[in-house]
C-alpha cells in the first residue's frame, strides 16, 4: 500500500498508475538505448516506440484530471503533459528522433516522479522537503549531475563513438552543472587542444549546454519560471521550496521575481549571441558553426561557466574589443545577482536627480556595485603591472590593457582566458587566488565566498578597530546574525579549500605547488581557469575536484545547514557567560 500510486483513488486509476509506473521505467531504459546507443537503426520504429512509451502516462494524467481523488486531493495543471504532447508530436512530424528522445526521457522522469510522489511515502517526503529547501537544493543538483553523467557516457557523445568514461562523465557533468568550466576532455574536435583526449560531438555539446543552463539558474528556479512565463501558477509546495532562496515571502512577489529572472536571462543570452555572431561568422566562414559557437559561448558566459568550444578558449580574439566587451558584460551581469540587476533596471529611479541615485540604492546594491568595481579595476591594474613581462609579454600596450581587464573579470568566476595562464608571475597568481576566493555576488550565477560576505567581514573588522559596537555599512546597521553567518562562511570556505589542497598534495605528489593551489581554488570557487593539469590528474585527484566543485556551488554553509535543517530552535536553557582570551 505504501508504494501504491494514488492509494485513495478508484481502482482503475490505481491499476493505471501501476502500469504507467512500470512503462515509464521501461520506457526510460528504451529511450536511453535508442537515443544514446542507437539500438534501433530503423528511425520509424524508434519513433513509434518512443511515442507509445509515453501513452500510459498521458492516459493516467487524463484520468486523474477527470476524477476526484479525495476530499483533500488537488489535481495539478496539465501544463507539462500538454507541452510534452505538443513537443513530441512536432519532433515526430519533423523527423527529429533525437529531440523526440529527449522529450520522451524527460516525460518518463516526470511521470516517475509524479507517481512516486503520489504514494504514501512520497507524500510524506513531499511534505517534508519544501520545509527544508537546502536539502531539496542538494537533491536537485545531485539528480541533475547523475542524469547528465549518464547522457555523456552515450557513444554518440564523443567523436570516437566510445562515450565519455564514467569518472570523466561525472567530472564534466559536475563541472557544467556547478558552472565551473574545468574540463578533462575536449569540448570539440576543432583543432584539438589535447589530441590524446576524447572530444565531444554536437550531441555531447548540447548535453553540456543544458547542464550549464540548469546549473546556472537552478532546476527549481528554471522550471518554475518557465511555468509562470507560459501562464501557469505555482502550488503551495513550490512556493515553500523557492521562497527562501529568493527572499520573497509573498507568492505574487516570488512569481514576479521568477518571471523577471527568466526574461532577463533570455534577453542577456540572446543579445550576447547576436553580438558574438557578428565576429564569429567571418571568422568561421560557416553560419551554422558560427551561430552555435555564439549561442554556446553566450550562455556559458552569462552563467559564469567558462566553457568554450574553441581549443584555445579566446586567445584568437584577444584583440577583439567587441568579443571581449560582450563576454565581460555577460560575466559581470551574471555574477551581480538577479536582485541587484532588478534594482538597477528600475527606470523610475533614474527619473529623479542622478546625484541622489547612490542614496536611493539599498545597502545590498551599494555593496555589490562598489566591491565589483573595485575588484575589476584593482585586479586589472595588478595583472597589468605584475604580468607586463610574463603572460602579457609580446602584446601591444592596448592588448595588454584589454587582456588585463578581461582576466580581472574572468578570474573571479568565469574561466575564459586570452593569454597563457601558466606563464603568469607569482604575484599575479596570488592576486588571482584572491579574486577567485571572493568571486561574485549572492543570487547570481557566480561562485566564490561572495562579495557581500567579504564586505561584511571587512566592515566588522573596521568596527572593531574603531571601537564601535555595531557593524555599519553605508549608513545602515548590519544585524549580528548576518555578521555571524559571514564569519562562518569565510571560515568554512577557507577550511574546505585547505583540506582540498592537502588532499591534492597526497593524490598528486608530482604536480607543482602553484598548479595545485590554483586548481583547487578554481574548482571550489567554480571559476574554471586551469593551470593545464586537470585532464592529467589521477582518479583520486579528479574525485577531489568533483567534491570541491559541488561544495563550492551549493555553498559550504548550506551543506552544513542541510544536516540539521528543520531541527533548530531557541535554546531551552541559557548558559552562563564565560570569558576567553583571544588575539
Amino acid at each position: 500500500m505504501i508504494l501504491t500510486p494514488y492509494p485513495d483513488a478508484p481502482r482503475p486509476i490505481i491499476w493505471c498508475g501501476r502500469v504507467a509506473l512500470t512503462t515509464a521505467f521501461l520506457g526510460l531504459v528504451a529511450t536511453v538505448a535508442i537515443v544514446g546507443y542507437e539500438a534501433l537503426p530503423n528511425a520509424g520504429l524508434a519513433r513509434t516506440l518512443l511515442v507509445l512509451s509515453v501513452a500510459p502516462g498521458l492516459l493516467l494524467r487524463a484520468l486523474v484530471a477527470r476524477r476526484t481523488l479525495g476530499a483533500t486531493s488537488r489535481v495539478r495543471p496539465l501544463f507539462w503533459d500538454i507541452a510534452a504532447a505538443l513537443l513530441g508530436t512536432g519532433a515526430a512530424l519533423s523527423n527529429l528522433p533525437d529531440f523526440l528522445g529527449f522529450v520522451a526521457a524527460g516525460y518518463h522522469v516526470l511521470t516517475i516522479g509524479r507517481l512516486v510522489a503520489s504514494t504514501e511515502s512520497g507524500r510524506r517526503l513531499g511534505s517534508q522537503l519544501p520545509a527544508q529547501p537546502t536539502k531539496l537544493l542538494l537533491v536537485s543538483f545531485l539528480a541533475t549531475i547523475a542524469i547528465g553523467s549518464m547522457f555523456l557516457t552515450f557513444p554518440r557523445a564523443t567523436t570516437d563513438g566510445a562515450g565519455v568514461a564514467p569518472l570523466d562523465a561525472a567530472f564534466m557533468a559536475t563541472s557544467a552543472t556547478c558552472v565551473t568550466g574545468l574540463s578533462v576532455i575536449n569540448t570539440s574536435d576543432r583543432g584539438e587542444r589535447a589530441p590524446g583526449l576524447r572530444s565531444l560531438t554536437g550531441f555531447g555539446q548540447v548535453i553540456l549546454l543544458v547542464l550549464i543552463q540548469i546549473g546556472g539558474l537552478g532546476i527549481m528556479t528554471l522550471s518554475a519560471a518557465v511555468v509562470l512565463l507560459l501562464g501557469g501558477k505555482l502550488g503551495p509546495r513550490s512556493h515553500a521550496a523557492l521562497r527562501t532562496s529568493h527572499e520573497a515571502d509573498h507568492r505574487h512577489h516570488l512569481e514576479r521575481s521568477l518571471r523577471f529572472i527568466l526574461k532577463m536571462t533570455l534577453a542577456f543570452e540572446a543579445t550576447g549571441a547576436v553580438l558574438l555572431l557578428i565576429r564569429f561568422w567571418p571568422h568561421f566562414g560557416d553560419f551554422d558553426e558560427a551561430a552555435w559557437n555564439a549561442v554556446f559561448l553566450s550562455i556559458s558566459a552569462f552563467n559564469n561557466a567558462g566553457f568554450s568550444l574553441m581549443p584555445d578558449s579566446l586567445m584568437s580574439f584577444r584583440s577583439d574589443l567587441l568579443v571581449n566587451g560582450t563576454l565581460m558584460t555577460l560575466v559581470v551581469f551574471g555574477g551581480l545577482g538577479f536582485t541587484v540587476i532588478a534594482t538597477l533596471t528600475q527606470w523610475r529611479l533614474y527619473r529623479q536627480p542622478i546625484e541622489t541615485l547612490w542614496i536611493r540604492w539599498p545597502p545590498q546594491v551599494k555593496v555589490v556595485v562598489s566591491s565589483t568595481l573595485w575588484l575589476i579595476f584593482g585586479g586589472a591594474l595588478c595583472f597589468y603591472f605584475f604580468d607586463f613581462d610574463h603572460s602579457l609579454k609580446g602584446l601591444s600596450r592596448g592588448d595588454k590593457l584589454l587582456a588585463s581587464l578581461f582576466h580581472s573579470v574572468t578570474y573571479r568566476t568565469a574561466g575564459f582566458y586570452t593569454v597563457d595562464l601558466s606563464a603568469m608571475s607569482r604575484v599575479t597568481l596570488l592576486v588571482s587566488l584572491l579574486l577567485m576566493y571572493i568571486g561574485g555576488s549572492p543570487g547570481g550565477t557566480a561562485g566564490g565566498a561572495k562579495t557581500t560576505t567579504v564586505a561584511v567581514a571587512y566592515y566588522s573588522v573596521r568596527a572593531m578597530l574603531t571601537g564601535r559596537d555595531e557593524v555599519e555599512v553605508h549608513d545602515r546597521t548590519i544585524a549580528k546574525p548576518i555578521v555571524y553567518r559571514a564569519t562562518a562562511i569565510l571560515l568554512t570556505f577557507t577550511g574546505i579549500w585547505l583540506l582540498g589542497v592537502a588532499l591534492m598534495f597526497v593524490c598528486e605528489p608530482d604536480k607543482s605547488l602553484e598548479s595545485l593551489l590554483f586548481e583547487t581554488m578554481s574548482a571550489l570557487c567554480t571559476v574554471g581557469v586551469s593551470y593545464g593539469i586537470t585532464p592529467w590528474l589521477s582518479t583520486a585527484g579528479k574525485i577531489v575536484l568533483i567534491l570541491l566543485m559541488f561544495v563550492g556551488r551549493v555553498g559550504p554553509l548550506s551543506m552544513a545547514l542541510a544536516v540539521g535543517e528543520g531541527e533548530r530552535g531557541p535554546a531551552s536553557v541559557r548558559l552562563p557567560e564565560g570569558k576567553i582570551m583571544v588575539g
